[in-house]
């Protein structure tokens, strides 16, 4: 799992739900890096590399980091810098987007 491009936890296992559509991943943020994710996070599936290719824009290239790209990974962003009200707590679950939306690049999390 990647803030900002820095691995900052992992995805420690999953299950396919019985109709066999969903699928839940479990996953931790190292503890020092816990203040970077709430409620307001985003998540995204951020193990691709996407290439456009025009034929008069010639070729666009977009990706994650270098390690995120090589291990796969999931990217976040967080609007909100965390306190007691937004904080997550071990049983929540936040949906996994397919992509990056534009504005989630802006969200400036200051430390704690």
């Amino acid at each position: 799992m990647f803030f900002r491009g820095i691995n900052i936890g992992q995805i420690d296992g999953y299950q396919l739900a019985d109709s066999g559509i969903d699928i839940t991943l479990y996953a931790h943020v190292k503890a020092q890096y816990r203040h970077l994710v709430n409620q307001s996070s985003q998540f995204w599936d951020a193990s691709g590399i996407k290439l456009d290719v025009g034929l008069f824009s010639g070729a666009q290239f977009e990706a994650q980091s270098l390690e995120t790209i090589l291990a796969g990974g999931i990217a976040i962003a967080t609007r909100d810098v965390t306190n007691d009200t937004n904080r997550l707590s071990a049983n929540d679950r936040k949906p996994l987007q397919h992509n990056m939306l534009p504005e989630w690049s802006r969200m400036a999390t200051s430390a704690r």
